[in-house]
Order: structure tokens, then sequence, then C-alpha cells
């Protein structure tokens, strides 16, 4: 699990010019689970296509991620997250 204490779910891997995005079906929390995490997921891969190859290091270039309000207290993490937690919430 992340250091935040949120189980993870899932992983969103820059791999190239494209992104792998890993499940654990093992954290699986119900009906719901899959779909919001696989679209959580999916806003880190958009948010890569605006990184430079050393995104691990950035920040969201998207909006002003990563100041409050925030959607979510996962999404108080970092901008990335934040990011990728209004990208669900807003799919």
């Amino acid at each position: 699990a992340p250091l935040t204490g949120k189980p993870a779910g899932g992983w969103a891997i820059p791999f190239g010019a494209s992104s792998i995005v890993v499940l654990d079906r093992g954290v699986n929390q119900g009906p719901e689970w899959m779909p919001r995490v696989l679209t959580h997921e999916v806003g880190h891969v958009a948010d890569f296509s605006e990184h430079d190859p050393l995104w691990f290091l950035g920040a969201s270039r998207k909006g002003h991620f990563g100041e409050a309000p925030y959607v979510t207290e996962y999404a108080k993490t970092n901008r990335r997250e934040d990011f990728a937690d209004s990208y669900e919430e807003y799919h």
C-alpha cells in the first residue's frame, strides 16, 4: 500500500510513448471498485501526456491541481493524485 494509507488498487505506468494500467484484483472493495480505480488510473495516463520523461519528479501541469478545494482526502496527497481523483470524479 502507498504511504498515504489508501489501498493500492491500481497503477498507471508510463512506458515509452504508451502507458500501462495495472489493476490489483486483490484489493477489490465492491462492485464500484474496478471502474472507479480504472478511471482514476486513466486520469494518470492523461496527466502523463503533459509530462517530460522525468514525470515522477514533476507535478501535474493541468490547472491548479494540488491546491484546495480537493474532491477527496486522497487528492490532498499530491498534485498528480489530485488530478487523477478529479478526473475520476468528473467521469
